[in-house]
Order: structure tokens, then sequence, then C-alpha cells
């Protein structure tokens, strides 16, 4: 269910026939650069929206402790009628100026309320961007390591079949007793386990990167 859930295939369709040996990993996706993750990662898109959000209100406190100026124009017309039509064009402009004071020291309460709001989410998404970055690059460590450890395993399992078809000539020509090939056959179920294991490990890597 979950990997329909992350194929977006529909509940019940299954997720294929599952192979016979463990897929071979094809080439590393493209990282980019740390700030690409910015647009990549939805934690971080989260992130950037609330850092946005909380600068945009520290502004609008800002906006609300400066003093107010209006404009207003007016233009008409006014109509007479005194044995005859006539007519006077009216116009008028005016101003005014409001300043908070009697609110003042509850919009600085708000303001400063709305910039340690700010202050909080930058550093809230500062903090979870390195730790982005510090996924990533462990992600990537890990692959590499885990992708030498398996080319490792795999050149002790061509020792042990080596070994193991060395073991059945000498007990084929009677130079060897057959605990010899068994010993030599454990050792080499052995390197064949390891490396199993460490290629499955390999592929756990790769999801992480992923995620």
């Amino acid at each position: 269910r979950q990997l329909e859930a992350l194929l977006g295939r529909p509940t019940g369709a299954g997720a294929g026939p599952c192979a016979a040996t463990l897929p071979a990993l094809p080439q590393a996706p493209g990282t980019g650069q740390p700030a690409d993750l910015m647009s990549n990662r939805p934690d971080l898109r989260a992130s950037g929206l609330r850092l946005d959000a909380a600068t945009t209100r520290r502004n609008a406190t800002i906006h609300a402790m400066m003093p107010t100026l209006q404009l207003t124009a007016g233009v008409g017309t006014q109509a007479m009628y005194m044995e005859e039509y006539d007519s006077i064009e009216t116009w008028s402009v005016g101003a005014g100026l409001s300043i908070p004071i009697f609110q003042g020291t509850r919009n600085w309460a708000s303001f400063a309320e709305a910039r340690a709001g700010a202050r909080s989410a930058e550093y809230a998404h500062d903090q979870l961007l390195l730790q982005a970055v510090a996924e990533v690059d462990t992600a990537l460590l890990r692959e590499r390591g885990q992708s030498e450890t398996l080319g490792a395993h795999r050149e002790q399992l061509e020792a042990a079949t080596l070994a193991y078809s060395e073991a059945r000539a000498l007990y084929a020509g009677g130079l060897a007793s057959y605990l010899t090939v068994l010993t030599a056959l454990n050792t080499r179920h052995q390197s064949q386990l390891t490396v199993l294991s460490a290629h499955r490990d390999l592929i756990d890597a790769r999801i992480a990167l992923y995620e």
C-alpha cells in the first residue's frame, strides 16, 4: 500500500512482480547546490512560506505605526434653472494627516512581537536548511562507503568461490577430505549472504538519499 501511494497507483493495483535478484542501482541523481534544496524539499518550502508570512506581519506592524496622509479631490457640475438653464463647475481638494498617539504603545508592542516572530522564523529556517544539507551529505557519504564495502565483499566472494573450486579439485584427486570441501562451501555461502546484505544496504542508502 505504501508503494502504491508513493507511485501514484490506485489501491490494489500492486507494485508488480518481485525480481529474483536485487536490482543494480542506476547512476546517482544530481543533488545540485544546497540552494536547490529550497525548491526540492517540501519542508523547506513550507519553512520559507512561514518566514515570508512572519516578515509580512512585521512589515504590517511597521506601517501601522507610521502617520497616515489622506488626500481627497472632487469635481462636479451644478445645474440651475431660473428662466433659463445655467451650470456651474465645482471642484474641491482636501488633505488629512493622522498620527497614532493613543495606540502608539500597543502598536509598538505588536511590532516587537512581530519582529521576534520574524527572527524566530528566520532562525528556524536557517537551522532546517543546515539540517537538510547535512542529511544529503550524510546520505551521499553513506552510499559511497556502502558501495566500497560491497566491492570488497564481492572480492571476498570471488576468493571464496576460487577456494571452493580448488577444494573440490583436491577432493576429486584424493588429496583432501570432504570436510575441506564442506568448509570451503560454507565459507562461500557466508560470503554470498554478506554480499546480499551489503547490496541491500546500498539500496537502502540510495532510498535515504532520495528521501
